[in-house]
């Protein structure tokens, strides 16, 4: 590892490491989880958009939908285009956001600290930690808009930092700015740019004349500009077409930052657990007032430390929570890390631990092998005992994290930080490649008559889809069955044969004895609607619809 320091200055080398870790983080494997309804109501969007030729307007089951800006329904749609309902390939653009977004973190990282070493740190800590690799594994939006938004913070920085005008950084910030917000609307404005600046500010307290000789105020206005343009000329044209429909839409969302998952402001407590297995370092940095004393660059760390705890703060004064919100937060805990690390590493390798650091590096590395050394024994009783995973999986699965721990341990033994962390690096590797397509199937209905056949039945082709109004419809049901479904009162509004109903209740209690008198039906079959495993809370017999269809 120490020659890979050394010759970590070359040009390309860290660059070429972080994409090959993204790869395993973010790419192989990717297909194997099942879409949720977020990112099923995501698909559904563009397929709609895709197949109307409408993209000005987006729609969600035929109906209108101004809840998101529309930039990862365009591309999501060029997707279906190219390739009709191909799950992997639209997965595979949102990890090539995520491998942008740890590039813009290498490259921010870097460019304040002066060191690649540094940045490439930040970049593999923030590529493999558990939020950012579930986040990226699914066509949700999140990625994009922070993604688009640290671009923008880093080029801000580029042209704030040095000499002349730098136009070019300015202009380039404000349209990736624009791009996050239409991408998501605010939410990166909120959850990353305006804490990011809140610590910048805050902790070095220098102007724009301090850092390069000149005021840039005209500069900045015309990345302001630039924002505006890119980011707010679809909200007003989106207004003008459709102007009811619009402010409903945005009365919704207002109202679920309120009323949908409200949890309380203590909610993200545990926010440090978004990191995965780095979360004890991450933990361990936080204890600023003690590392401030020996990390060398002190500035960025005390940095990286308010940008982080102020984030966290804004997050917590919104109603609505979800962990998935947490993936700015990443940004700064992958820098503290790192700046943790790095100062392991240079103590190892100058043979000297000042004050009690030794110590701590003990605690968390020594804790962190043991946990995974004594993995296979607590999966021996939760999940084999159970029968919640079979045995070749479990002792394949055993092997690895046995033979990963006791790595951890002898690199935690004799300080070896660097070696240490390749062994969390090979973790996540071995994870992705072996493991992670046999957890995915323990939590999944195997061979399940699933809604995704019926575009293999010939009668259902070019026929509309009803259900009754009374009746929830998920909006996973209309991703797999590659239709539209109306709601309607089946005893006020008859639709013209042939047509087919979705319905969980018999059909006897929907529509009226008399309208069923004068039609032809036929049961096509009953589909199952769940993914989760019988013995899963989430999984619901509600989920079990049956297909009728009127001719």
């Amino acid at each position: 590892m120490y020659l890979l320091e050394k010759n970590i200055n070359r040009r390309g080398i860290p660059e070429a490491i972080l994409v090959f870790v993204c790869i395993f983080s973010f790419f192989i494997h990717n297909g194997v989880i099942y879409p949720d309804s977020m990112e099923s109501q995501n698909l559904v969007s563009a397929r709609e958009m895709a197949e109307s030729g409408d993209w000005l307007s987006p729609t969600v089951n035929g109906v209108l939908n101004f809840e998101k800006p529309p930039l990862p329904i365009w591309i999501s749609a060029c997707i279906e285009k190219l390739s009709p309902d191909n799950l992997v390939f639209h997965r595979c653009f949102a990890g090539l956001m995520a491998t942008l977004m740890a590039l813009f973190v290498y490259f921010l990282t870097a460019f304040q600290t002066k060191s690649r070493f540094i940045g490439l740190a930040a970049g593999i800590i923030f590529s493999t930690s558990i939020n950012t690799i579930l986040i990226s594994r699914m066509a949700i939006w999140d990625i994009y808009c922070h993604s688009f938004m640290l671009g923008a913070i880093l080029c801000f920085i580029h042209g704030y930092e040095q000499r002349g005008k730098n136009h070019l950084w300015f202009i380039s910030a404000g349209a990736l700015i624009g791009l996050s917000f239409l991408s998501k609307g605010p939410v990166a404005i909120y959850s990353m740019l305006i804490p990011f600046f809140i610590a910048y500010f805050s902790v070095f307290r220098r102007s724009c004349k301090e850092v390069s000789g000149e005021h840039k105020f005209y500069p900045i206005v015309l990345m302001i500009i630039t924002a505006c343009a890119i980011g707010l000329w679809w909200p007003v044209a989106a207004y003008m077409h459709h102007p009811a429909e619009f402010i409903a839409s945005g009365k919704a969302v207002v109202m679920q930052w309120f009323t949908d998952r409200v949890r309380p402001w203590y909610y993200y407590w545990n926010f440090f657990v978004e990191s995965g297995l780095w979360c004890i370092f991450f933990l361990m940095s936080l204890n600023i007032p003690y590392w401030y004393k020996f990390i060398g660059h002190k500035r960025h760390y005390l940095s990286s430390a308010v940008w982080c705890l102020t984030g966290l703060l804004l997050l917590s004064l919104i109603p609505e929570k979800n962990p998935r919100y947490l993936l700015p937060l990443l940004v700064p805990m992958s820098q503290m890390t790192a700046f943790l690390l790095h100062f392991w590493g240079k103590c190892a390798k100058d043979h000297f631990f000042p004050d009690k650091t030794k110590r701590y590096w003990h605690w968390n590395s020594w804790l962190l092998g043991i946990l995974v050394l004594i993995s296979p024994i607590i999966n021996f009783f939760v999940l084999y005992r159970t029968e919640m995973i079979p045995l070749n999986f479990y002792l394949i699965s055993s092997a690895l994290l046995f033979i990963i721990g006791a790595f951890l341990l002898v690199c935690a033994m004799k300080k070896y930080i660097f070696g240490f962390c390749y062994c969390i690096l090979f973790f996540v590797a071995c994870v992705s490649v072996y493991i992670l397509p046999s957890i995915a199937d323990l939590f999944s209905v195997l061979n399940k008559n699933g809604f995704d056949r019926i575009s293999e039945i010939e009668e259902l082709h070019n026929v509309p889809f009803y259900c009754d109004e009374n009746e929830s419809i998920r909006v996973n049901l209309i991703y797999e069955t590659r239709k539209n479904i109306t709601s309607i009162a089946f005893d006020k509004q008859m639709p013209q044969p042939p047509f087919a109903v979705i319905h969980h209740t018999p059909i006897e209690s929907i529509i009226p004895q008399e309208k069923l008198n004068t039609l032809k039906i036929k049961e096509i079959g009953q589909f199952n609607d769940n993914y989760r495993i019988e013995r899963e809370i989430q999984h619901d017999d509600n989920y079990y619809k049956t297909i009728t269809l009127f001719y």
